[in-house]
């Protein structure tokens, strides 16, 4: 409503009443609000989406460095596997090395001590005869 003063006096007024239609903001309207919505939706689902994707590729990664780990760790066990049965044949041969010096001093030593008191005992024999 406006109102104007129409000369002097004091209650000297005319009223008007002009009818404005002011129209929404955009952003106060209801298609611009579903428009955010649904932007804000996709976003989200696009943001899952490649972060799923995103974690997908990862595992599929580590995947290949496990298995290629694991090929590798199979390869570095065979060879050490290799090189333990290399080690215990060297120990063996050692070992049967070690024995046959030991024993065969010690056969010598023994079969010369029977022979030495087979020598000693004829040896008393003979002159505990005389």
């Amino acid at each position: 409503m406006i109102r104007k003063q129409n000369g002097f006096g004091r209650n000297n007024f005319t009223h008007r009443e002009i009818r404005l239609n002011v129209l929404y903001a955009f952003y106060e309207t209801w298609w611009f609000r579903l428009v955010a919505i649904l932007t804000i939706c996709v976003s989200l689902f696009l943001i899952v989406k490649y972060r799923i994707n995103s974690l997908q590729k990862q595992n599929r990664l580590q995947e290949v460095e496990i298995a290629q780990r694991t090929q590798t760790l199979q390869i570095t066990l065979e060879v050490s596997q290799d090189k333990l049965m290399g080690q215990m044949f060297m120990l063996e041969r050692l070992l049967g090395t070690i024995s046959h010096d030991i024993k065969t001093p010690l056969l010598f030593l023994a079969r010369s001590n029977k022979r030495l008191v087979k020598i000693n005992v004829r040896r008393l024999t003979c002159c505990a005869v005389f």
